[in-house]
């Protein structure tokens, strides 16, 4: 399978390979980080990958989330999936990428630990974030979800190790 996913998921649709779900799941995680980007622009994103029963991403907010901002980030997902934004990969180099996040510490710290002169951005309209690849074709697909909770987590698990 190449780095996008152009089969159309219709309701009711069996999905046998398991990389299919994780596609769409990582897609989601990337709609998650985007809606979060719109409604909270000073929150610094990290981390959002597939899981085995849905996604996630980590956020460093200025305040902290609530269970009760979950209707309203759904919603903007929901819009932003309706925009029907194309999603693309391209390889960019570590020194473009430093400047794209230049404000955002844990997008740095991850940079810095690749291998190779390149790294992968994801893109969906104006919204980019690192990445290595592997998404559906447009946010048209991804409009069912469900945003079932809120957590709390250090980054890298390390309670003293936050940029």
């Amino acid at each position: 399978m190449d780095q996008s996913f152009n089969t159309f998921l219709a309701l009711g649709t069996s999905m046998e390979q398991k990389k299919d779900v994780s596609i769409v799941r990582h897609s989601a995680a990337h709609l998650l980080a985007h809606a979060i980007s719109e409604l909270y622009p000073n929150t610094k994103l990290t981390i959002g990958p597939a899981t085995a029963d849905g996604f996630f991403y980590d956020f460093l907010p200025e305040k902290n989330f609530k269970e009760a901002d979950l209707p309203a980030i759904a919603e903007r997902m929901r819009e932003i999936a309706e925009r029907g934004l194309p999603l693309g990969h391209k390889q960019i180099s570590k020194d473009e990428a430093r400047k794209l996040y230049k404000d955002n510490p844990f997008k740095l710290e991850i940079i810095d630990n690749l291998e190779g002169d390149t790294v992968g951005l994801a893109t969906q309209g104006d919204f980019y974030d690192l990445c290595k690849g592997g998404h559906v074709d447009n946010t048209n697909k991804l409009k069912n979800f469900k945003l079932l909770g809120i957590s709390g987590s250090y980054w890298r698990a390390d309670r003293k190790g936050q940029p």
